[in-house]
């Protein structure tokens, strides 16, 4: 297993790093330095991580990965995540835009 077919396998079953690790019972930093390459993978931990993701060796050059459950495409969950990224959209676009405001109020002044 190497660590960029485990990083791609995690992605592509919509998980974080820290998510993962809860799941196959270590800290995420651990994780972290797995998918990193500056730490091996267990013998036990690698059972472990096949058991939740499937197996990271077997992931299609399109991310797709055996056993990764379907999320659903809508519903409140989903509602609720949109909603937020459209305002968190919003306001970024209003901190580019009061920047650029300050910005060019310097040189005039």
């Amino acid at each position: 297993m190497t660590p960029e077919a485990l990083v791609q396998a995690r992605l592509a079953a919509g998980m974080t790093q820290r998510r993962l690790a809860k799941e196959i019972g270590v800290g995420y930093w651990t994780l972290s330095r797995i998918e990193r390459g500056v730490r091996p993978v267990p013998p036990v931990l690698q059972s472990r991580i096949i058991e939740v993701l499937g197996d990271p060796s077997k992931v299609a050059p399109d991310g797709d990965i055996q056993r990764i459950p379907e999320l659903p495409a809508t519903g409140p969950g989903v509602d609720i995540l949109a909603r937020k990224a459209a305002e968190k959209e919003e306001w970024l676009e209003q901190v580019r835009l009061q920047h650029e405001a300050d910005r060019n109020r310097r040189w005039v002044a």
